[in-house]
C-alpha cells in the first residue's frame, strides 16, 4: 500500500483523487437530536435486553458487561437508519448526500480505498498503540470494555457479541455520526466562512464546491477526529494513536465524500484488534 501511494506521489497525483465537495444540509440541531436518538435507543435496548447497572456508576453489574456492550452496539446500529430517515425527510437528502455510492464503480472504489488505507495505516497506528502501552501503562494503564469482557469470559457467545459491536455496530454508527455528521456539517461551516468561488452544477444538477485551500482543509479533519479520539478517554492513552486513525478516517472522508471507504477500513481495523485479542487469549498472553 506505500508503494502504491508513493508511486501516485511521484505521479504528481493527490494520495486519492478529490471527489467534488457537496456541503451538507444539515444543522447542530439534527446532530443533536440524532444523539439524543442514539442515547434513547442504547437505552430502550438496555431495558429490553434486561441490562442492570449500578445507579451511582451508570455502569453494568458484574456478569452483565455482555450484555451492556450488545445494547450499545444495538442502539448504535438503529440509530444510522433512523438517523438518515430524519436527514431524507428534514433536508430531502439524497443517498449521495449521506455519502453512499450511487453506482456499482463507486462501491468498488470506495471498498478498494479502504482496504488500501487499513493496509497504509494499520501498522503505524497500532505501532504507537504498542509503544504507548510499554512506555505508559504503569503510569496510564491501558483499558477497554471490550477486551475486559472478553478476557473475563471468553467464550464464543461473547466472542460473537464483541465482532458484533467492535466490527459491525460500531463502525457503522461511528462513521455516520464523526465523518458524515460531524465532518460534513463542518465542511459546510468552513467552506461558508472562507471566500471561495462559486459552486458548480454537477452531472445530476446539484452544486458541487470547489476544494478548500490547503490552510482550511484540515479544520473539518481535525475537528472529526478529536471528538473521535475523546471517546476512548479512560483507556490509557489510547486517544492518542485512535486520534491518528481518526485523521486518516477523515481524509478518506473528505477526498471520496462517500463514508464506505471509512467503515471498510473501521471495520477492518476493528476486526485486527478483536482478532489479535482472541488469539493472545489463545496462547495465554496478557491483553494491551
Amino acid at each position: 500500500a506505500w508503494l502504491f501511494l508513493a508511486r501516485r506521489l511521484r505521479r504528481g497525483e493527490e494520495l486519492i483523487d478529490a471527489a467534488p465537495r457537496r456541503l451538507a444540509r444539515w444543522t447542530g440541531i439534527d446532530m443533536i437530536a440524532i444523539l439524543l436518538l442514539y442515547m434513547l435507543l442504547c437505552t430502550a435496548a438496555g431495558r429490553a435486553l434486561g441490562v442492570e447497572v449500578d445507579p451511582k456508576t451508570g455502569l453494568p453489574l458484574p456478569g452483565g458487561e455482555r450484555v451492556f456492550i450488545f445494547a450499545f452496539a444495538l442502539g448504535g446500529l438503529l440509530a444510522v437508519p433512523l438517523g438518515a430517515a430524519l436527514l431524507g425527510y428534514r433536508w430531502r437528502c439524497a443517498p449521495v448526500d449521506l455519502g453512499l455510492p450511487t453506482r456499482w464503480n463507486d462501491l468498488r472504489d470506495d471498498v478498494f480505498w479502504g482496504a488500501v488505507g487499513f493496509a497504509a495505516c494499520a501498522l503505524p497506528v497500532l505501532l504507537v498503540h504498542t509503544l504507548l502501552v510499554i512506555l505508559t501503562n504503569r503510569f496510564f494503564p491501558y483499558r477497554h470494555e471490550v477486551i475486559e469482557t472478553l478476557a473475563s469470559d471468553p467464550s464464543s457467545k461473547t466472542l460473537l457479541v464483541m465482532v458484533f459491536s467492535a466490527v459491525i455496530a460500531a463502525p457503522l454508527w461511528e462513521e455516520f455520526a464523526f465523518r458524515l455528521l460531524l465532518q460534513g456539517w463542518l465542511q459546510r461551516v468552513v467552506r461558508q466562512s472562507s471566500l471561495e468561488a462559486a459552486p458548480l452544477e454537477g452531472e445530476d444538477g446539484r452544486l458541487n464546491f470547489p476544494l478548500l485551500p490547503a490552510r482550511l482543509s484540515w479544520l473539518p479533519i481535525v475537528g472529526s477526529a478529536i471528538p473521535f479520539a475523546s471517546m476512548h478517554l479512560g483507556q490509557g492513552l489510547a486517544p492518542v494513536p485512535l486520534f491518528l486513525l481518526g485523521i486518516v478516517l477523515g481524509y478518506l472522508y473528505r477526498q471520496t465524500q462517500r463514508i464506505v471507504p471509512c467503515i471498510v477500513l473501521h471495520v477492518l481495523f476493528n476486526a485486527t484488534a478483536i482478532a489479535t485479542a482472541w488469539m493472545a487469549l489463545q496462547l495465554g498472553e496478557p491483553l494491551h
